[in-house]
């Protein structure tokens, strides 16, 4: 196997609260601007942190994505990005709600992977099936815990 890609399913939740966070900031800005009064100094602090909180968002909704890669599981979320070696990988959870934790993830319909002692994360590829599979074909002794119910 070379490489296999998944990309992050996306939550109506977590899609509704970007859409309405990044127009509420756009509109923001706008009427900033609209609202100016020649004070252009007066603004700029602002329309940086909005831009800068609307590029951030958008970057997490366009890209995160897993990537599967000779023996490591890639993960990337906007800016944030790291790798997991699947050997450390002890446990994958299916259909766990609540996580309090790390979740590189804009869908709720994903999974835990627990690895190395006592870190776990949250992901929600888009096919959970076909991430498992690869991930049980290079450590065929992950333990699957399937919660649904």
């Amino acid at each position: 196997m070379d490489k296999a890609i998944f990309k992050s399913n996306r939550s109506i939740f977590f899609s509704s609260v970007v859409v309405i966070t990044v127009v509420g900031l756009l509109a923001i800005c706008v009427i900033q601007l609209i609202t100016l009064n020649g004070n252009i100094l007066g603004i700029i602090p602002m329309q940086i942190i909005c831009w800068l909180c609307i590029g951030f968002l958008l970057s997490i909704f366009f890209n995160t994505h897993y990537k599967i890669y000779k023996s490591y599981l890639f993960y990337r979320s906007g800016p944030i990005n790291g790798k997991i070696e699947i050997s450390n990988i002890r446990e994958i959870i299916i259909g766990q709600k609540f996580i309090i934790g790390f979740k590189p993830a804009t869908g709720n319909n994903g999974l835990v992977i627990k690895y190395n002692r006592w870190d776990e994360i949250y992901i929600s590829p888009d096919s959970n099936e076909g991430l498992i599979k690869l991930i049980l074909e290079i450590n065929p002794a992950v333990i699957l815990t399937d919660l649904r119910t």
